[in-house]
């Protein structure tokens, strides 16, 4: 993993707890947490990966949750392809 990916992981982990903190969601004691990475097309004709779900792990249950925007296009509508 690239410190690029490390960095992106520990970002979308933190936002993954806050927005289940927002939602008072349980997330389980000491979780082993997965990320779910995907593939985004942007309008530029250039590929993004990105998380999109992060799931928490524990020994009875496990919370996913599902992070908004994961797939935003900010580049320009008028954008000359690559």
């Amino acid at each position: 993993m690239t410190e690029a990916e490390k960095h992106d992981t520990h970002k979308a982990i933190l936002y993954a707890r806050w927005l289940a903190e927002k939602d008072a969601l349980p997330l389980p004691d000491h979780p082993d947490i997965s990320t779910d990475w995907a593939h985004v097309l942007l309008r530029d004709g250039t590929k993004a990966e990105r998380i999109r779900t992060v799931t928490f792990h524990g020994a009875r249950y496990s919370i996913s949750v599902h992070l908004p925007g994961w797939a935003h296009d900010g580049t320009p509508y008028n954008a000359a392809p690559n």
